[in-house]
């Protein structure tokens, strides 16, 4: 069974407003060896805004019993 790791951020500004706080928690995960794979939104506001989300983080690499390409075949 894949393992994964998630983060939640919380969306604090206006709708459209730039934010760039998941690029750090990607490559946070990134350099621990984890491999981004997606966003689940976790609250919606009644407008239908997305207020918070969770990232998915998967870990790579023979810890996480990641099959290489090559053991795949």
């Amino acid at each position: 069974m894949k393992r994964y790791e998630y983060v939640n951020i919380h969306i604090g500004k206006f709708c459209g407003a730039k934010s760039e706080e998941h690029r750090g928690i990607i490559n946070e995960y990134a350099a621990k060896g984890c491999r981004y794979v997606g966003y689940i939104p976790t609250k919606i506001s009644g407008y239908g805004i997305i207020t918070d989300l969770n990232l998915a983080d998967h870990p790579v690499g023979a810890f996480a019993g990641d099959r290489t390409a090559a053991e795949r075949r």
